[in-house]
């Protein structure tokens, strides 16, 4: 008798147990609070690895970007720092380096150098 109130009792424990741990999860935090924390921020760095594949190759490299209020500088680079590009700027001009430039090439805005090249 007492084997078999434990083979009925354990499973209804264990589900018990389970679903009040459930309950203790805090609710997600609202869809549009999120949004504001990020906009709050004016300085940060993002450093990473990068791998970019087509169907002709494959390239490894890696990311720093550094963002202090208006400005920012975004530097990437293959392995050892080979081909290594920059791009830096604010909200008045912007600088982009790509390999093989002597100089960097300068415009009001990180989007007109981009799309010109």
């Amino acid at each position: 008798m007492t084997l078999r109130l434990f083979v009925w009792l354990a499973p209804q424990v264990l589900i018990a147990s389970l679903l009040s741990a459930c309950s203790s999860i805090p609710a997600p935090k609202s869809p549009t609070s999120q949004p504001r924390a990020i906009e709050a921020l004016s300085h940060w760095q993002v450093r990473g690895k990068l791998s970019v594949h087509s169907l002709d190759d494959s390239n490894t490299g890696y990311l720093t970007w550094q963002q202090d209020a208006q400005n920012y500088d975004i530097y990437i680079a293959g392995p050892l720092g080979a081909r290594s590009s920059r791009l830096i700027g604010n909200n008045l001009e912007a600088n982009l380096l790509l390999p093989g430039w002597k100089a960097p090439e300068t415009a009001r805005s990180a989007e007109a150098l981009l799309k010109k090249h």
